[in-house]
Formats: structure tokens, C-alpha cells, sequence
């Protein structure tokens, strides 16, 4: 599966010093590799849990502080791609 939309971080949810993320589409457990397509980073996320997304919101991951920084995201609402086996 590949997709595109926009990150968001996860808040408290998520340990903070770990990669993991919430993506409201896929099973937990499963290794997302999320790439910032201004920066062209890559960081692999496992996700521990799933969302309801907002009416009208393109956010399609919400990752830990520590996937976010080190893929050159600066807040919420960047766009990101996502590509993973379901």
C-alpha cells in the first residue's frame, strides 16, 4: 500500500522516544515507512494503535516526537508518504 496525506503528532498517546505511530487504516503491528518528501528522510514506524479521523482532515498518521524530528517535520499538518505491506 502507498499513500499520501498529512502527519500529525501523537501528543502524550506515544512515547515520545520511540518509532511508533497511530494510522487510522492499517493493523496494529505493522512497520510503516514514512517519508517526508521535502527533506527526502525515511524513518520506519510501527503502529501501536489506530484513529478516527477527523471530518474533513487529510491527517492520515499521527507519529511519536522522535519519527517526526527525525524525518525534518516541524509540526502538524506536513505532507508525508506512506508505504507499507497490509
Amino acid at each position: 500500500m502507498e499513500e499520501t496525506g498529512y502527519a500529525d503528532l501523537a501528543g502524550d498517546d506515544i512515547p515520545a522516544d520511540k518509532n511508533f505511530a497511530f494510522l487510522f487504516n492499517a493493523p496494529m503491528g505493522t512497520v510503516v515507512m514514512v517519508t517526508n518528501p521535502r527533506t527526502n528522510k525515511t524513518v520506519f514506524v510501527k503502529v501501536i494503535g489506530n484513529f478516527k479521523p477527523e471530518e474533513k482532515s487529510s491527517t492520515i498518521i499521527k507519529l511519536s516526537k522522535l519519527s517526526a524530528n527525525s524525518i525534518g517535520l516541524e509540526g502538524a499538518g506536513q505532507s508525508v508518504n506512506l508505504s507499507y505491506a497490509r
